[in-house]
């Protein structure tokens, strides 16, 4: 049997590489002894936002912290995963189910990630892309944890669209999401509830402990650690504030500030960097994964920034996340929450120890491994 994993593994994120690797631990729990990789559908649009990135327009530079960044995540990738032979770079949906079905896949597994993004300058192609699995492809089509996040309020063409986007899920054997907006607007549109089945994000599902055997490059020191992964303009904020709380401030995204005790450089691994999660006494950031790889390996209080104009609805994966784990209370949609001092402390004092965090994120991830096996053996016999 032969398993491809189409998913954003080529997003230059932490989260969608470590994902990548969590889906494919799926993929082989579920089909043991099956042939399982990545499918690298490489979409123009995808690799053109990537390589933006890499270059700073005012003033003319490149960003070197950025090459360096996607320098090791792909090789992070080349060292946990197995990707297609072949990979095909295009915007065409056509042309790219041409060259799927040339693979010769007996399943497609798609997702995690927001896969399914519903926005406006999203990464995927425009229309019923790829993603969508459209047609026949010769193999039985199955998402993993899939999203539509963010989902908006949609205008009457964005509507349509999501339509015809939908109408090509109705093909698939099995659909998981990882999120309750994503249920609701499947079920919404017509696809029946029963075939809808809702599990958490592959990281939680397989957990992240098999890459967390990296020594952090850092030592914490004597003082408490805040990890700020957050936009440049409430960053600075969250520096000087968590400066001012007694924190040495390390900054994820590599941020520079007077309050700044450590910016990350690109060079560091993703081991590294999950490792470095360990050693946060408190993390502040708007990244989804980010959060889960700080609460998954910590007690300690992880506030998301739920940005209002990327969620102008409070419906963000992250709120979904947080809720499920009784921590929706750490989740802020207001600036001066985190901008002011007094605010950002009464969070952080919040209690979270009797929660019983790490105990919460191993039982969903252990309860979402049964649904998964328990939903694939009708579809395949006794695996």
């Amino acid at each position: 049997m032969k398993v491809g994993v189409l998913t954003y593994h080529r997003v230059v994120n932490l989260g969608s590489v470590v994902q990548t690797w969590a889906t494919v631990q799926i993929a082989r729990m579920l089909f043991p002894g099956a042939r399982v990789e990545v499918v690298d559908y490489r979409p123009l649009r995808m690799e053109w936002r990537e390589v933006r990135k890499l270059v700073r327009l005012r003033p003319p530079s490149v960003n070197v912290r950025q090459i360096q960044k996607l320098r090791s995540l792909r090789s992070f990738l080349r060292r946990t995963v197995t990707l297609s032979n072949e990979s095909i770079r295009t915007n065409c949906t056509e042309k790219a189910k041409r060259w799927l079905l040339r693979q010769g896949y007996d399943v497609i597994l798609v997702g995690s990630d927001t896969v399914w993004e519903l926005r406006q300058g999203a990464y995927s192609p425009e229309g019923v892309n790829l993603y969508f699995l459209p047609g026949n492809l010769g193999a039985r089509k199955i998402s993993i944890a899939a999203s539509m996040d963010p989902v908006g309020i949609l205008n009457p063409v964005q509507e349509s669209l999501m339509r015809s986007r939908i109408s090509s899920l109705r093909d698939f054997d099995l659909l998981t999401v990882r999120d309750e907006v994503t249920q609701r607007v499947l079920t919404n549109n017509g696809i029946p509830s029963s075939h809808v089945i809702r599990v958490p994000d592959p990281t939680v599902i397989v957990g992240i402990d098999p890459l967390c055997t990296a020594n952090p490059p850092f030592d914490s020191g004597d003082r408490p650690v805040a990890g700020v992964s957050l936009p440049r303009h409430l960053a600075e904020y969250a520096h000087r504030n968590l400066s001012m709380l007694g924190y040495d401030v390390w900054d994820w995204n590599g941020v520079v500030s007077p309050f700044v005790n450590r910016a990350l450089p690109g060079t560091v691994t993703p081991e590294q960097l999950l490792a470095l999660h360990r050693e946060c006494d408190v993390f502040i950031t708007d990244r989804f994964h980010a959060s889960i790889f700080c609460l998954s390996q910590q007690v300690a209080p992880v506030v998301f920034y739920e940005d209002p104009r990327k969620w102008p609805i409070p419906n963000s994966k992250g709120r979904d996340l947080f809720a499920t784990l009784g921590l929706e209370d750490f989740v802020v949609r207001e600036i001066d929450r985190i901008a002011d001092k007094n605010s950002l402390e009464e969070l952080l004092l919040r209690d979270v120890q009797g929660r019983k965090i790490e105990h919460r994120i191993e039982e969903v991830g252990r309860e979402s491994r049964v649904i998964l096996l328990d939903s694939i053996r009708p579809l395949f016999g006794n695996l």
